[in-house]
């Protein structure tokens, strides 16, 4: 896990806030009660659904579902601890089948950064509509990788023109899957009208600042999603020695400095079914 979440202990607790932040917002906003049953989709560690399951308290239930046996283990894990009251289950799936859970057994479907990696969207979220009592709640939030127009000039928030051949070279073998930009909010908003939502709310959080300080470890060892390499990984497998320690002269001082830009964009969604 640490590839994805940094390996300093300093960095991972940044990154966590932030985490924590757009967490607190989107169950903010799907209004989950005591007693309720929690769909958590892809849930990967359990990161969204174990944040529920004081609500819910000792008569709701979270299910945790994923296409992973091994996150699914994870989240087993987590929930096996005395300050948790209420039941768990474990199933797993993909968003676009959830065949393994009745028609209209849930209160609430939550998700985050789960349809980046999913193919047939519309079909996600009929299954959402289907599992959902009526007036149960959808809430997802989903990173918009094309929203901002990307500066080939620039990596990681740095300006990398005098090394630009080395990173090209990089940016030639990392192929991120189609889904990670083929969607907009506004498609967001269109898949749960068409699938039945008849209210919905989508809010976009764009942004523009100066990145948080990280180490150099962290900028070089963590990957941006599962699906993808890490710098190092790219350096080591296709760059020389004398390559790579010219990448780090250039870019280690650029980022230990917090000489970056970082910009993202988020869409949080909540829609009732009718």
């Amino acid at each position: 896990m640490t590839r994805r979440f940094a390996p300093d202990a300093s960095d991972r607790k940044l990154a966590l806030v932030q985490l924590k932040k757009a967490r607190r917002h989107l169950l903010s906003g799907a209004d989950i009660r005591a007693g309720q049953t929690v769909l958590d989709v892809g849930a990967g560690d359990g990161f969204l659904g174990l944040a529920t399951a004081a609500t819910v308290g000792s008569f709701g239930r979270v299910v945790f579902v994923d296409p992973s046996d091994r996150l699914l283990d994870v989240c087993r894990q987590s929930a096996t601890t005395p300050e948790f009251s209420c039941d768990f289950s474990y199933v797993q799936a993909s968003a676009e089948d959830l065949s393994a859970i009745p028609t209209g057994s849930v209160d609430r479907v939550i998700l985050r950064s789960v349809l980046i990696y999913v193919s047939d969207r519309p079909r996600a979220f009929m299954e959402f509509r289907r599992v959902l009592k009526g007036g149960g709640r959808l809430a997802l939030l989903e990173p918009l990788h094309a929203w901002h127009r990307r500066d080939p000039n620039v990596l990681g928030g740095v300006e990398i023109t005098p090394i630009r051949p080395l990173i090209d070279a990089l940016r030639a073998t990392q192929h991120d899957a189609p889904s990670m930009t083929d969607f907009t909010a506004q498609d967001l908003f269109q898949w749960a009208v068409d699938a039945g939502f008849s209210e919905a709310r989508l809010q976009l959080e764009a942004v523009r600042r100066r990145a948080p300080r990280i180490s150099w470890d962290a900028f070089y060892r963590t990957a941006p999603n599962p699906h993808a390499r890490t710098l190092e990984e790219l350096a080591s497998s296709t760059l020389s020695r004398k390559e790579r320690d010219k990448l780090e002269a250039y870019l280690r001082p650029r980022v230990e400095r917090r000489d970056r830009i970082t910009q993202y964009a988020l869409a949080y969604l909540w829609a009732t079914p009718s």
